[in-house]
């Protein structure tokens, strides 16, 4: 049993390449957020021990690969143009492939590969356009094989219900079936009988001869592929505006859930009670009340009270401090808190009135629940008129309320005074040397 183990830490030349391959997937994996050198790099490992691999590592490091959330476009492209049997769970499930490496697979690869790719979970118009017209040009072009090599044993099995012009050969410009490639004689026999007169009946040599023929076959061909443009390109139209009317309707209908949720976020907000503030809240409140910072402790008291900064404003013009220590009670700030706020916003209320302040009457007198209401009835009127209130503007909070530096001089006095450099280690007045 142990010489089985010691075979396995030895593994066989023939598997070398396999145990590199799957070791630089592995690194590769590591790497939570490869850079661009890190991809550069890995494409250029990749692709030699890929195609020097066996078909079981191969597979082993495309389903890996699978997984991955970036990868190189020239490893995408190599790993989806392996056969199905490799290629079929990266094509499914990798969410690293770009639609253009998609697009090529479909357009270069068979219908397993494009089926592997239609059961993708999100599939973009691009790729879905390309699926399509490898669909459609799938049925076709049996019935082209037939018709251009001569074999016509497959046109007995035709449908009754397809017509003289699905018969017809598919013409692209680029391609293998071109129309200087195509004899005149095939082609004028798949026209059919009601399109054979326009070809003469000359011999194959006077055909060779004759160059007019050739142009009227292009002719033809020529206008069998404007025919067959100018559906699709209607269809395409069609497509276009219904899709805009869908994104009209779907437009329209978010907008009025978006207005339906807007009025009950209000009934709700209006319905619901005033909620304490928390102690972060109530941390800052003292904060900036002792710092002096009006203009952010304006701020904290509006997101404190779930209102507008103009209530907070209107809240502390009250100078007598009544309605901020209303505020502050109906907030559920504790009372030694409350109280140092006071102090500091309003210097006053620190006065003393026998055995306590003026701040404390305040808070005693406002601590009962008809205060509570009353604020809370502030809130509601303030977020009725939410709607008409301008977005906040951008104020300096700090700028006007820092006090003046006394080591910063005004740029007069440094311009009188003399430069420092030409002074500096100078001794002033008969100090110095004769």
């Amino acid at each position: 049993m142990s010489d089985r183990f010691r075979a396995l830490e030895s593994p066989r030349s023939g598997r070398t390449k396999d145990v590199v391959l799957l070791a630089t997937v592995t690194s590769f994996e590591a790497l939570r957020h490869p850079r661009r050198s890190d991809l550069h790099q890995f494409a250029e490992l990749f692709e030699p021990l890929f195609l020097a691999s066996s078909d079981e590592a191969r597979r082993q490091a495309a389903a890996a690969l699978s997984q991955a959330q970036n990868l190189p476009e020239s490893v995408a492209l190599l790993i989806g143009s392996m056969p199905i049997a490799i290629a079929a769970a990266f094509l499914t499930r990798s969410p690293a492939i770009s639609d253009a490496v998609l697009v090529e697979i479909v357009n270069r690869q068979g219908s397993q590969h494009a089926a592997a790719i239609a059961r993708r979970d999100n599939l973009s118009p691009l790729v879905v356009d390309a699926l399509v017209d490898r669909h459609q040009s799938a049925g076709g072009q049996r019935w082209e094989a037939e018709l251009f090599t001569g074999e016509t044993s497959g046109l007995a099995d035709a449908p009754d219900a397809l017509t003289e012009d699905a018969r017809l050969p598919r013409f692209t410009p680029s391609g293998p079936d071109t129309v200087d490639s195509i004899s005149p004689l095939v082609f004028a026999e798949s026209l059919g009988p009601d399109l054979q007169g326009a070809a003469p009946e000359e011999g194959p040599a006077e055909f060779e001869a004759d160059g007019s023929a050739d142009d009227m076959v292009r002719d033809i061909a020529d206008d069998l592929v404007d025919i067959r443009a100018a559906a699709p390109m209607t269809e395409h139209a069609e497509d276009i505006e219904n899709e805009r009317a869908r994104v009209q309707r779907e437009e329209a209908l978010r907008q009025e859930i978006k207005a339906l949720a807007r009025v009950a976020r209000k009934a709700r907000r209006r319905d619901a009670p005033l909620a304490p503030a928390s102690p972060t809240h109530a941390a800052l409140l003292v904060r900036f009340s002792r710092t002096g910072e009006i203009f952010l402790f304006r701020r904290t008291l509006a997101a404190s009270l779930g209102a507008s900064e103009a209530l907070a404003e209107r809240i502390l013009l009250d100078v007598s401090g009544r309605q901020l220590a209303l505020s502050l009670c109906a907030l559920g700030v504790a009372p030694h808190d409350a109280r140092l706020v006071l102090w500091a916003t309003y210097p006053h209320l620190s006065q003393r009135v026998g055995i306590t302040s003026k701040a404390d009457h305040l808070i005693a007198a406002a601590d009962n629940a008809d205060n509570r209401e009353r604020v809370a009835a502030w809130v509601r009127a303030d977020t009725n008129l939410d709607d008409d209130v301008e977005p906040p503007r951008h104020e300096p909070v700090q700028a006007s309320e820092r006090p003046a530096d006394p080591r910063r001089q005004p740029a007069a006095a440094r311009a009188t005074r003399p430069d420092a450099a030409h002074t500096f280690g100078k001794r002033s007045g008969g100090a110095q040397r004769g």
